[in-house]
């Protein structure tokens, strides 16, 4: 296997690995709104948590039919990080409205 395909895609000013860089990437390729794409990461030693902001509108092709794109996104994310932490995605609305929320509505 090639080990290139291991490696972070992005390394910080710390050298630290981040992959908020393909995340955004897979996003921004998914969305008719790239404008109002914004992606936060919150870790902690034990995981990471990353909210993905896109419009109202571009929700459901994040998550995809029965959430498979979203789950295609987390195993990406996973494999990359390689089982250091768990992941969690949310989907949020410009507003901050969760997914569930948005697509229940």
């Amino acid at each position: 296997m090639n080990k290139a395909l291991l490696l972070p895609y992005n390394i910080n000013e710390d050298g630290e690995a981040t992959y908020l860089g393909l995340l955004e990437d897979v996003i921004l390729q998914l969305v008719d709104n790239p404008d109002a794409v914004a992606i936060h990461e919150v870790s902690t030693h034990s995981s990471t948590i990353f909210e993905i902001q896109v419009d109202r509108e571009d929700i459901g092709k994040i998550i995809g039919k029965k959430g498979v794109i979203a789950q295609a996104i987390h195993t990406l994310l996973v494999a990359m990080i390689r089982g250091e932490r768990s992941i969690t995605i949310e989907v949020v609305d410009v507003n901050g409205v969760k997914a569930k929320d948005c697509l229940a509505s």
